[in-house]
């Protein structure tokens, strides 16, 4: 510094510095998706974090929870509902950081089936079936009596399902499970197959 003429007293100060400090690197988010039946179950993850910055979890420009912590490892968030363009927004200091958008998708669960069953005769037995009205494509049916499967599970196909062989006996069921990787359950009404007893032999 320079004093007033005519004098021109020179001063002088400390020595400072301008570091530049690394923003935070952007995050690699990896979204879900979560049942119909089943909502607020969605997790938006991480692949890494930093240690020392904060990690804010958005929708758009809306906060969702508080912000995390970078740990160095990956950072999940869970609890979440259906929506779009979740994103993180990070800080050190006052520098800023950033993610790519993901999405946590709510995927319907497979229409409960309408089952039919039906009677056989006594003198018949193992001929009864199960059918249903209809059926989804990618959805698998496993039959059962109670909670017991019987035969293996059948695909859907978008029309409808039957099955063959059966014997007699109540709470006929089917459950269905969507595809992965939500494996979204589905369900069905009971029925039964009643068997009829065959006519008594007549002593001519």
């Amino acid at each position: 510094s320079t004093g007033a003429a005519p004098t021109n007293c020179p001063g002088s100060s400390n020595s400072v510095n301008i570091v530049e400090v690394a923003n935070p690197v952007a995050l690699v988010l990896t979204g879900s998706s979560i049942c119909a039946s089943n909502p607020g179950t969605g997790t938006v993850s991480s692949s890494t974090s930093e240690s020392g910055v904060s990690y804010q979890l958005r929708i758009g420009t809306t906060n969702v929870q508080a912000p995390k912590a970078g740990t160095g490892s990956a950072l999940s968030w869970t609890g979440l509902n259906a929506g779009t363009n979740y994103n993180v927004v990070s800080s050190v200091g006052n520098c800023p950081g950033s993610s790519n958008s993901v999405n946590i998708v709510e995927v319907a669960n497979p229409v409960a089936l309408v089952l039919t069953g039906s009677f056989i005769c006594a003198s018949n037995p193992g001929t009864g079936t199960v059918s249903s009205s209809t059926s989804q494509s990618g959805v698998s049916y496993q039959l059962r009596i109670g909670t017991t499967n019987v035969q293996a599970p059948k695909a859907g196909t978008g029309s409808a399902l039957l099955w063959t062989g059966l014997n007699a006996g109540t709470n006929y069921n089917v459950v269905s499970t969507g595809a992965a990787p939500t494996n979204c359950p589905g369900s069905s009404n009971s029925v039964n197959i009643v068997e009829v007893a065959n006519p008594v032999a007549l002593v001519l």
